[in-house]
């Protein structure tokens, strides 16, 4: 599935942009809105066969307030990131409760 290679290789990206590597926070912050927007079209898709998704949505939740708080000081300073933040730990949450 393509939406399963895409989110791969944005999270590959954000991995990198989340170890302090020399990017643009701009570019990070782009690349996490369009990794949200593809986890939000293909969570309704994804079942139990595919729970390390999950997984990645948590990860990429904790390691981005982390980013954000570092970059910015304040997450709640950038709207788009925290909206993201949100939308990925609740991701996570749901398939923690389905449990």
């Amino acid at each position: 599935m393509q939406w399963i290679e895409a989110t791969e290789s944005l999270c590959e990206f954000l991995e990198i942009a989340a170890t302090g590597e020399d990017i643009s926070p701009s570019l990070v912050l782009e690349s996490l809105e369009q990794l949200a927007g593809i986890c939000a079209l293909a969570e309704p898709f994804v079942d139990a066969t595919t729970p390390n998704w999950f997984k990645i949505c948590g990860e990429i939740a904790e390691k981005f307030e982390r980013f954000a708080r570092d970059e910015y000081g304040d997450p709640d300073e950038v709207p788009a990131m925290q909206a993201v933040i949100r939308q990925m730990g609740a991701i996570a949450q749901r398939h923690a409760d389905s449990q």
